[in-house]
């Protein structure tokens, strides 16, 4: 269930860039006992499953010292047949650059022969995983299993170290002993000082785990994968086991909230742009949009979680004089400017890849990887993400709606950002003017609407004309008619409080013979095709509904010769999952007027409910259609 004409407008997207780095991450000591200890009979492995690739162990060793956290990590992969070797023969290891050093102290591969072949310096690669919006600062290490081929077996063991004296908050992590393939041990062994307290919380029913004085132990074995589905997040469903050093929510917000302050104590600036922005002649929405089309889009995001700003925003002077920074520091911005107009804003802490509160058990900030601003306007609560240009105010971002998130002013624990009511919102009117000679002009003017508009814009805003024309006729194309050539208009791309309107205009060549009368069927072409890009897909877990609503009003107009005999049936179809109404109605002798709504407010669907949403869904798109008739008048 996806908007699968707008799919590639998720601003959650990756950047990958080879780096060239100087030090040193391959150690390799060649150790051939302790992998063949590892692996095990070579036999076992013909008795696993052929068609997937196998994790055959995830062994987590973790010491918490007082200056820092060294993990040591070992894993080992199966490989079946040539196209997991070709899909799943890197490894990809995660790290901070700032806070830590990453050293690979074993690994190689084992052939089906028992041939060994060890990893080099040159099989190892430095990437940025950074991803946009965020204020994720974390590099890949890619790592290309040489000699790897059907039958092989890999295996990796490193070593990450933790400077605790370069971390802004406290230290946690998140392991995963379930995994997309199977696992078939996990092993996690935990030790720390009196001084460097731990809490966890295992949320594997798979995985045991025991504790001591200043130690954990965690034991797994034979962990299914993860079951797949159409559209769901990952992070929400896996098993996972966290560590971390914070004793509470109250102690992670006040961690970030002091960086947030410490940004906007130098705030050299403020007051010289606030007086080019608003006036004392502008409302309070008006302030409000002045300032945030200054921060979204006159200062650029660029990712700039280095070293001390993992989590703590630069100076806001620094980012009004740069005019860029990353979500942090557009925020921080932001903050400061709406205070400057009397309004009270606080930040907003996002996990973007969560949608489940109750998968957030223990206080951390390794959930969050983005933050928005949030503030009460009119007795409604707004929340202003800086980084996205193409949305107003008055609306929340689309993909950081219903995500999991830590308010850092009175929330006392992770809850769901709010969502909108109807997430896709379209207004269409078509006016059809039929011809004599059994051709028509049909005029089309369609307004998209809150973040219907936001997606639009960031698709063709800052397109060619060219590129612009091809969008534009390409979804033609698929709603309407895929013939048809029409000329377009385009309004609102460029002023955020604005629906995106598009206009259209194309004569049809005849296809009907006016001598014999007329009948004929008209879809709702948007609304047919909105339906069809909401059918419930999941098989195994339940999905969040965005919800739509469909505004089709459809203008027939016939010659003058011609006056309309019957119209559309009236419709008022009403379910638990929305409705489709329709009134049609005459205007004069030779026009009808029919106006259909399609309603579905966003919500929860269920696996269970899937036959029925459908069945909803596809009763909703046959009873779209309108049949009329007209007669010459003699």
């Amino acid at each position: 269930m996806m908007k699968t004409r707008l799919a590639l407008l998720c601003l959650c997207l990756l950047i990958f860039v080879t780096k060239c780095w100087a030090a040193s991450f391959v150690e390799n000591r060649h150790d051939k006992q302790m992998m063949v200890e590892l692996i095990g009979q070579k036999g076992e492995l013909t008795s696993l499953d052929q068609n997937s690739l196998t994790k055959l162990f995830y062994h987590v060793d973790v010491a918490v010292l007082n200056k820092s956290v060294e993990v040591k990590t070992t894993i080992g992969w199966y490989y079946p047949n040539k196209e997991i070797v070709q899909d799943d023969g890197v490894e990809s290891l995660s790290f901070n650059q700032h806070t830590d050093e990453i050293v690979i102290t074993n690994a190689g591969v084992m052939s089906p022969k028992g041939e060994f072949s060890w990893l080099r310096e040159g099989d190892v690669n430095v990437i940025d995983s950074d991803t946009i919006n965020v204020f994720s600062e974390s590099k890949n290490l890619i790592v290309s299993y040489p000699k790897l081929q059907a039958g092989s077996v890999s295996v990796i063991e490193y070593i990450r170290k933790t400077d605790l004296n370069k971390l802004e908050g406290t230290w946690s992590r998140i392991f995963y002993p379930q995994n997309l393939t199977d696992t078939l041990s996990f092993k996690l062994n935990v030790n720390w000082q009196a001084e460097k307290p731990l809490q966890y919380f295992n949320a594997s029913p798979d995985v045991t785990c025991q504790e001591s004085t200043r130690s954990l132990t965690c034991k797994g074995a034979l962990i299914k994968a993860l079951d797949s589905d159409d559209n769901f997040h990952y992070r929400d469903r896996l098993q996972n086991i966290v560590l971390t050093q914070a004793t509470s929510w109250q102690q992670v917000k006040g961690i970030v909230l002091n960086g947030f302050n410490k940004a906007r104590s130098e705030n050299q600036g403020i007051n010289e742009v606030m007086s080019e922005l608003v006036n004392t002649d502008m409302g309070l929405a008006q302030k409000i949009t002045a300032i945030h089309e200054f921060v979204a889009r006159d200062v650029r995001y660029v990712s700039m979680s280095e070293a001390g700003h993992a989590i703590t925003p630069h100076n806001v002077s620094t980012t009004l004089d740069r005019r860029f920074g990353d979500c942090k520091d557009k925020s921080a911005l932001l903050l400061e400017m709406l205070e400057n107009i009397g309004v009270e804003a606080y930040p907003v802490l996002i996990a973007t890849q969560r949608e489940m509160p109750e998968a957030v058990k223990v206080p951390s900030t390794g959930y969050f990887n983005h933050v928005v601003v949030c503030f009460d306007y009119q007795n409604t609560q707004h929340c202003i993400d800086a980084t996205d240009a193409y949305t107003d105010w008055s609306v929340v971002s689309d993909w950081v709606q219903g995500k999991v998130s830590l308010a850092l002013h009175n929330a006392p624990k992770p809850e769901t950002l709010q969502k909108a009511k109807y997430r896709w919102k379209l207004n269409a009117k078509i006016d059809i003017q039929l011809l004599e000679t059994g051709g028509q002009i049909e005029k089309q003017t369609v307004a998209f609407v809150g973040e219907y508009a936001s997606a639009v814009r960031q698709q063709i805003a800052g397109a060619t004309k060219k590129e612009r024309r091809e969008w534009l006729e390409e979804v033609y194309h698929d709603v309407v008619n895929e013939e048809a050539t029409p000329t377009f208009q385009v309004n609102g791309l460029h002023t955020l409080p604005s629906d995106v309107v598009v206009e259209s205009e194309v004569e049809y060549d005849p296809y009907f013979d006016p001598s014999e009368g007329i009948v004929l069927t008209e879809f709702s072409p948007w609304i047919s095709s909105e339906i069809e890009q909401f059918e419930f897909e999941n098989t195994t877990y339940s999905e969040v509904f965005d919800g739509f609503k469909i505004v089709s009003e459809m203008i027939i107009r016939f010659p003058d010769i011609w006056s309309a005999q019957s119209l559309p049936a009236d419709l008022n179809l009403v379910t638990e999952y929305g409705s489709l109404t329709r009134e049609a109605k005459r205007n004069g002798t030779n026009t009808i007027i029919v106006k259909t709504v399609a309603e579905m407010p966003a919500r929860v669907i269920s696996v269970q409910e899937a036959e029925q949403f459908n069945a909803i869904l596809a009763s909703f798109k046959n009873n779209s259609s309108v049949e009329y008739t007209a007669n010459k008048v003699e």
